[in-house]
């Protein structure tokens, strides 16, 4: 009995570690996790070249891990044993009151880049004689500090506005820092679940842009609302105990006739007769039900709109706010810097030029505009001289 007492720990583990061994090799293999909305490791391809440059025992690991029996479990046993025992405040994502799953601010995000970013947006304004907004979307830790927890790295938001502001040249700083903080007093702006505004976020982003644009917004609209949304906080803090937001959409019938081509500005294009793409209702992550989510060009034509063009360079915290914005503008020409093809048909420029845009919105998230380096570059292609 003492022999078994004494031999009893590192028996069981053994047949853990062994268990674990045949399942890794007996369950099937995904390719993409649902939870953490990524595509998972392939197998690891042996060479002498990538055996002795350390890159297959590299990609070995990546791939164990991936496919860990039972990985789901195990990554949200971790995370809520670091909430528990207080280390949730070193996470990337904070759980915070109210069920709020709150991303940290990046340690790569710089007043610097926010600066560099900034200023090519003007120049490439000022290049193209564009009247042109810049419209930063506070992150959501910012707008909402009551909901962090108690521990938790600074949000650098009043940095990275001074920044902009700075270095803005003569575009206009659409300023929303008030309207997303007051409003988040009163009605929920920001998704739970995700780092995106939720619909009455992005409506408070269009009003403030028609708000500088002497424009009056549209209130009369049927609203639709669909649950089950699991957004990027979720898939990327392991908090599987978590409640779905509810991810919900304006219509007008302002938009009825609008027509939507999407593409990543290279080759022909594909065109849809809505706003709303339903069939990523049936995903865990639903906001690509808006415009489908990220495209190098997306073109929006509306011949019931009284405005004329806009050209919108922006990441995907425009495509809500887009949804409301269209019923102004007959035609809005939507880049995404970050998926626009390098060998695209026609350089940002030449779109401007050859569609005669005269009017420019800049809307980003300000983690996008503080970590992003390189993408405002591409605004210059075929026009380096106009660089700043």
């Amino acid at each position: 009995m003492k022999f078994i007492r004494s031999y009893s720990p590192a028996v069981l583990l053994l047949v853990f570690l062994f268990t674990l061994s045949v399942l890794f090799f007996a369950l099937p293999k995904q390719d993409y996790s649902e939870n953490e909305k990524r595509v998972l490791a392939e197998p690891p391809l042996f060479s002498l070249e990538s055996l002795i440059d350390g890159q297959f025992m590299t990609e070995t690991e990546s791939y164990l891990s991936d496919h860990f029996p039972f990985r789901d479990a195990f990554v949200g046993l971790q995370s809520y044993y670091e909430l528990v025992t207080g280390r949730g405040g070193a996470a990337e994502i904070y759980y915070g009151k109210d069920g709020y799953l709150i991303a940290a601010q990046s340690d790569s995000a710089s007043d610097e880049t926010v600066r560099t970013n900034t200023q090519n947006y003007a120049a490439f304004a000022a290049h193209l004689g564009l009247e042109a907004s810049l419209l930063p979307v506070p992150q959501a830790g910012y707008s909402l500090a009551d909901k962090l927890p108690a521990v938790h790295r600074p949000f650098e938001d009043d940095l990275f506005f001074e920044a902009v502001d700075a270095a803005k040249g003569a575009m206009t700083l659409i300023d929303v820092r008030e309207d997303l903080q007051a409003g988040a007093d009163r009605t929920p702006l920001y998704f739970k679940t995700d780092h995106h505004l939720n619909m009455n976020g992005a409506f408070a982003l269009y009003n403030a842009y028609l708000r500088s644009r002497s424009m009056t917004p549209l209130t009369d609209y049927a609203s639709e609302t669909y649950d089950g949304f699991y957004g990027t906080g979720y898939s990327k803090s392991g908090y599987w105990g978590a409640e779905p937001d509810v991810i919900e959409l304006f219509k007008s019938e302002l938009a009825d006739e609008v027509t939507v081509t999407l593409g990543n500005g290279v080759g022909e294009p594909a065109v849809h007769d809505s706003l709303f793409f339903y069939d990523h209702l049936e995903n865990m992550d639903k906001y690509p039900l808006y415009l489908d989510g990220n495209h190098g060009l997306v073109t929006i034509t509306n011949p019931e709109a009284p405005e004329g063009k806009l050209l919108i360079v922006k990441d995907s915290f425009a495509h809500s706010a887009v949804t409301l914005l269209c019923q102004h503008y007959r035609e809005i020409y939507m880049v995404d810097l970050r998926y626009y093809s390098d060998s695209a048909d026609l350089t940002v420029a030449e779109l401007v030029k050859q569609h005669g845009l005269q009017e420019a919105l800049f809307l980003y998230g300000v983690d996008s505009l503080a970590t992003d380096s390189s993408s405002s570059f591409k605004l210059f292609y075929g026009i380096e001289e106009a660089l700043p």
